[in-house]
């Protein structure tokens, strides 16, 4: 069955900001967790976990509809393993995510940073701790 160019290029318009914002977003998550400064904020697991994982479903709905594209067959023909092994890439990148983030904290501990009480931010949808190195650090801004 032959999918429509048309369709495909729509689809492909539509993955490229998400794609972009996705990607962006878990670049700065990553890049928060390996720098160590004397102020460190660190979000949630879930929420690290969460960016991580739609950026890889974000890059992997792409390469598929590229290949849609330039094809111009539908999925149909895409075997099965396929898909099984694409949606095991975004869970071990969800895992991965939330593994670097708990790794994160222990080390945090581990160096010698206290967390900031008075900077924690706790909600349904966002959360993040802030620690440092001594608690003048906490005060001060």
């Amino acid at each position: 069955m032959k999918i429509s160019r048309l369709k495909s290029s729509g689809y492909l318009v539509l993955l490229i900001p998400f794609l972009w914002v996705s990607g962006y977003f878990s670049l700065r998550v990553v890049t928060s967790l390996s720098s160590y400064e004397n102020l460190v904020k660190v979000y949630a697991p879930i929420n690290n976990a969460s960016l991580l994982a739609m950026f890889t479903l974000a890059a992997i709905s792409f390469l598929i509809m590229v290949i849609t594209f330039i094809s111009g067959r539908s999925l149909n023909w895409l075997p099965r393993i396929v898909l099984i092994f694409f949606l095991s890439l975004t869970v071990l990148s969800f895992a991965y995510g939330w593994y670097v983030t708990e790794e994160t904290k222990k080390e945090l501990y581990e160096r010698g940073y206290i967390e900031c009480d008075s900077k924690r931010k706790l909600g349904l949808k966002y959360s993040s701790r802030t620690y440092a190195l001594s608690p003048e650090l906490c005060v001060s801004e």
